[in-house]
């Protein structure tokens, strides 16, 4: 044992013990509360802080450990500030910098740019030193620490105790900035947020409607005691932006639940694979839906009766009748499934999974598809991980049963073969709603929604309205979509809302815009930025019935003082007209009081009216406005500018 190597570890010595005659017996004493530290860890930094309970310094030399240690380290707490200042607005100047949304994004853009190549090239150099240099300190060919690049030297304490100090708190710190980097990195990319990855809370929306009742209680005993009719008119006008106010805040937080729930399934997968049990496919033939199944006993109405559970309605009983016995007892012996056909609220996760066997989860599709049909009401599917046996029933169903006018899905994964039979599907029902949001189908997924557009052409005269939010397009999918408009003329409702759209699509937005029917258009959580939006604007009209979402798009007051310049110029002021067009800048960074003032005296100026409804041009909420009056503001700029 005398013989071995200095550095060995306890595990090789306890190895060792096993060959001797004699009990093995520790020439040296640890405190109780350093039993977990290996002996290799004395004199190193950290040291009597050590836990290796894996036993690595037992197969490595710690030099080695700690050079990676803190090598790992600083770059990490580089890169949790980086990622922080870039999520927070932070860029270099050029444009390929400017119009990159998040720090999500970043790698990949600027790859396309053609940046990364030479910083690559830079970073092996570095590390060709680095790894010269630990070669020749661990040959004790060069005087060197673990980790000392011979920068920053000087700024260490000259007190050996405070110098210890100093390179414990590097470590510690490179150690916490690991793990945070990795909890950013996961949390972006699961949630598509940017940091802080928080929005309104429940506690700042009880304290707005608290703050209005309080307002509305002074407006109202000055109007009466004045017999004002303009102050009772400005109290309505901000009970309804209040109201609005929290309408919007109230679904953030239902939007960032559902994103909760989105993530605990996925945890439930991960777990569910790691444990070696994943979910298998099945290769069986679904069953579908069919009028009359050729084993349904010829009974009365009483043979059919459910085993137990609620009465069915009559409609619904019918129905399943039709269906045959099997049918009958899957829907009416599982609570979750029957409220989602008597409450028409969609099939959700809860009921779906509870399925035991393919075939049921086929039969069950097919049989939610068809009661869509015979109820002619919307197909809601929420949160469902399919198979592709499990959207041949409902293709099936679709095709044998008579025709859909809407669609929802929600949050639901399949394969790109079968999104592709369901769209091609779905082409030749007369949908007059498609809502696909939350899917992240990517360009592949949207290139099956527009080949069933242009092919069938049935949607040309039926479908309305269109939701794609949260589905990772980008710039080339919205230039595709903008070129497709031809196969969908009927247009009234466009969601685009969090799919990474950036400045480069607003010339196609705009051309969108003018040429199209719609009457809304949903860009909200995109990175459109303060150009993005003003040309949007610009190319939108004052009188048309138009709701333009540009909502958290990462928009300056800068957009405001363009705005102005607009506002007065002498061709809007012989135009001026009523105003039906309304610009959504809420939860942007517009924080310059002193150009929301000037945008209102401009629109009053200009001769801009509001509608009778009192619908606002503009909606400033949830900016960086504190202090600014918003009934002053709604005063001066004749009802079009609401806070």
């Amino acid at each position: 044992i005398c013989a071995l190597p200095s550095r060995i570890g306890r595990t090789q010595l306890r190895a060792v013990q096993k060959l001797s005659e004699g009990p093995y017996v520790e020439t040296e004493t640890y405190p109780k509360e350093m039993e977990m530290s290996p002996a290799v860890l004395k004199g190193w930094v950290g040291g009597e802080k050590g836990f290796d309970p894996l036993g690595v310094t037992d197969a490595l030399p710690v030099y080695w450990v700690r050079e990676a240690e803190l090598k790992h380290g600083r770059v990490c707490m580089l890169a949790t500030v980086g990622w922080i200042a870039g999520d927070l607005g932070f860029r270099f100047p050029g444009d390929k910098f400017q119009a990159v949304a998040n720090s999500l994004e970043a790698h990949d853009k600027m790859v396309e740019a053609g940046y990364m190549l030479p910083f690559l090239g830079a970073i092996g150099t570095f590390e060709l030193y680095s790894l010269w240099l630990l070669f020749k300190g661990w040959e004790q060919e060069v005087n060197r620490d673990a980790g000392d690049f011979f920068l920053g030297k000087q700024f260490l304490p000259k007190e050996p105790e405070k110098e210890k100090e100093m390179r414990l708190k590097e470590l510690e710190n490179g150690r916490l900035a690991m793990f945070a980097f990795s909890g950013i990195v996961t949390q972006a990319a699961i949630t598509g947020k940017t940091w802080p990855f928080m929005s309104a809370s429940q506690a700042e929306l009880d304290d707005l409607v608290a703050k209005h009742r309080s307002k509305e209680q002074e407006l109202f005993a000055l109007a009466v005691e004045e017999r004002d009719p303009e102050g009772i008119h400005s109290l309505a006008l901000l009970g309804l932006q209040v109201q609005d106010r929290k309408n919007s805040t109230e679904e953030l937080m239902q939007k960032i639940k559902e994103l909760e729930n989105q993530l605990e399934d996925q945890r439930s997968m991960i777990v569910e694979i790691l444990s070696g049990q994943p979910r298998k496919k099945n290769t069986s033939e679904p069953q579908t839906f069919a009028p009359a199944a050729p084993d349904a006993p010829d009974t009365p109405d009483a043979a059919l009766e459910p085993a137990f559970g609620p009465a069915l309605p009559g409609k619904l009983r019918t129905f399943l009748e039709a269906a045959g016995r099997e049918a009958m007892d899957l829907i009416s012996q599982n609570q979750e499934l029957l409220e989602a056909f008597t409450e028409l609220n969609g099939l959700g996760e809860t009921g779906f999974e509870s399925l035991k066997t393919p075939e049921q989860r086929a039969l069950l599709l097919s049989l939610v598809a068809a009661w869509a049909i015979v109820t002619e009401s919307a197909l809601n599917l929420k949160d469902l991980t399919f198979e592709d046996e499990d959207l041949q029933a409902v293709v099936a169903a679709l095709d044998e049963c008579g025709k859909i006018k809407e669609w929802d899905m929600a949050r639901c994964c399949c394969s790109e073969n079968a999104f592709s039979s369901l769209m091609n599907a779905l082409g030749k029902q007369p949908l007059s709603r498609l809502a696909l949001g939350y899917n992240t189908l990517g360009l592949q997924g949207l290139g099956s929604i527009l080949n069933a557009a242009s092919q069938h052409l049935t949607w040309a005269s039926t479908l309305s309205s269109l939701s794609l939010e949260m589905n990772g397009f980008g710039d080339e999918g919205c230039l595709k979509l903008v070129q497709s408009q031809r196969f969908l003329p009927g247009l009234g409702v466009l969601e685009l809302g969090w799919n990474q759209i950036t400045y480069r699509s607003t010339e196609a937005l705009a051309s969108l815009l003018r040429s199209s029917s719609l009457h809304r258009l949903g860009l909200a959580g995109n990175a459109l930025g303060t150009d993005g939006a003003v040309h949007l604007i610009l190319a939108a009209e004052l009188g048309r019935e138009l709701e333009l979402d540009l909502s958290m798009n990462s928009i300056t007051s800068d957009c405001l003082r363009q705005l102005v310049g607009w506002a007065s110029e002498p061709s809007k002021a012989s135009q001026a007209q009523a105003v039906h067009l309304t610009v959504n800048l809420e939860w942007n960074s517009i924080d310059d009081p002193e150009q929301v003032k000037a945008l209102a005296k401009a629109l009053l100026d200009g001769g801009f009216q509001a509608t009778e409804s009192g619908q606002a041009l503009f909606q400033l909420a949830n900016n960086e406005l504190r202090g600014l009056p918003a009934s002053e503001i709604l005063d001066a700029s004749a009802n079009l500018i609401m806070l």
